[in-house]
């Protein structure tokens, strides 16, 4: 809701409080003063990087889905050199995307 939220505000500036209403309505509760949009401080630090979250809770799901069946049944202690093999060692050579599809 929150990055939903934010491109519209992107888009449109005139009526942050009905696009707040908008977007935050969906989620049934009772917004009591739609002004409040402006105390989440987020938007003002790092705007249009919320949306980072989520993909970065994708992509630990798949990473932690691929260390579970790699090391099944192991202790989670053998995941740090796999993930610095795997994942960090090529740095920012290799994309993201790139290292994500390979682990499927």
């Amino acid at each position: 809701m929150s990055f939903l939220f934010e491109l519209d505000l992107w888009l449109s500036q005139e009526n942050p409080e009905e696009l707040y209403l908008e977007h935050y309505g969906k989620l049934g509760l009772a917004i009591e003063d739609p002004m409040v949009w402006a105390l989440d401080s987020f938007r003002s630090v790092d705007p249009v990087y919320i949306h980072n979250y989520v993909l970065g809770s994708i992509a630990a799901d798949q990473i932690v889905n691929k260390l579970e069946s790699l090391f099944l049944n192991q202790p989670p202690q053998l995941y740090g050199r796999w993930l610095e093999v795997e994942l960090y060692s090529l740095g920012r050579q290799e994309s993201w995307p790139s290292k994500l599809e390979r682990l499927g």
